[in-house]
């Protein structure tokens, strides 16, 4: 699969790295790609340790964008997939960002305070399916406290 690293970037997640697996059907993520921040594994990890009026001003207070019928649009829904991430350190997005396509991924702190990156692993979701997803969260997390902690972090 794809793995990226991506940063906040006022409104998106911003990609400033990937590293392709040898797969033939793969998601592209190279760097410069913005990936938005409600509809992403890489978005909803930088923003789910933020404070929830932080969240509503970077994301707006009203219904989020529908990019695919999978999208979150509603900001309720939306603050209980990141309470997923808070508890188990990583979340997942099937379908939300684009048609077919899936991702998994974890904040990266650096120090005190909110996540630096994000790292994230994307694949088409044929592949990347619930009980994979399920595998991978744990190894990604990880990998995200191992960079963090390398950078000085937690």
């Amino acid at each position: 699969e794809t793995a990226a690293l991506a940063v906040p970037d006022a409104d998106a997640a911003l990609v400033v790295a990937e590293a392709a697996g040898p797969a033939t059907l793969r998601v592209v993520l190279a760097p410069g790609t913005r990936l938005p921040l409600h509809a992403s594994a890489a978005g909803k990890a930088l923003i789910a340790h933020l404070p929830l009026a932080r969240v509503e001003a970077l994301l707006g207070a009203g219904p989020l964008p529908a990019l695919t019928p999978q999208s979150l649009t509603d900001q309720g829904a939306l603050t209980a997939d990141l309470a997923t991430l808070r508890h188990a350190g990583w979340l997942s997005e099937r379908d939300e960002s684009a048609p077919g396509q899936s991702a998994v991924a974890a904040p990266v702190f650096a120090g005190l305070g909110d996540p630096v990156a994000a790292l994230t692993l994307a694949g088409p979701s044929l592949r990347l399916d619930a009980r994979r997803i399920e595998a991978l969260g744990p190894t990604i997390a990880a990998a995200a406290a191992a960079l963090g902690a390398a950078l000085g972090g937690r």
